[in-house]
């Protein structure tokens, strides 16, 4: 575990939460939290977004295998993960999801803290826990194509597949570990 996680452990309001990588056979919970985190876009009106497949368990174990998973575990339960891959030389945090029950609790922010810096995103502009939120985290929107031709790559795919919903890439220079 990277030294960042655990401060950012340390940082959470609960006292029960630790960071970590997540394990092999963990993929059907991920799968599963990220459909429970989707449902709050039921209420903005994105039902589409809501009832969207979430990733496969496949999926989540490949990343859980090249190291790319990190989840909160609360008393032997995953209450939220954060997936991320390589991007032009930065961290991309590809999904983040926080268990309803466990939003607000700084969980999503020590996850996206425990990463090494420089870190990179794409996000909705206009949804409140999005672009708004990530701001107040340190993350700057940007041309994807000033980060490389992978973040272009991806803020293009977005586009047609949340279209007509506006999204934007995001990166933060800096580490916030504490």
């Amino acid at each position: 575990m990277k030294a960042g996680a655990a401060a950012a452990a340390r940082a959470l309001r609960s006292d029960l939460t630790s960071i970590r990588q997540a394990r092999p056979g963990e993929g059907r919970q991920l799968s599963r939290l990220e459909a429970d985190a989707a449902s709050l876009f039921r209420e903005i009106g994105r039902d589409a977004i809501a009832d969207a497949p979430p990733s496969s368990p496949q999926s989540y174990e490949r990343w859980i295998a090249a190291g790319g998973v990190l989840v909160a575990d609360i008393e032997g339960a995953l209450a939220a993960f954060l997936a991320h891959e390589p991007c032009d030389g930065h961290t991309f945090i590809c999904e983040v999801s926080v268990h309803p029950a466990h939003m607000g609790k700084g969980i999503g922010r020590a996850l996206m803290d425990a990463l090494p810096a420089p870190v990179s995103l794409s996000c909705f502009t206009d949804v409140p826990w999005n672009k708004p939120y990530y701001a107040r985290l340190g993350f700057e929107a940007i041309d994807p194509a000033t980060l490389g031709p992978g973040h272009s790559r991806i803020a293009r795919d977005e586009a047609k597949r949340f279209h007509p919903w506006p999204r934007c890439v995001m990166f933060r220079a800096e580490s916030q570990q504490g």
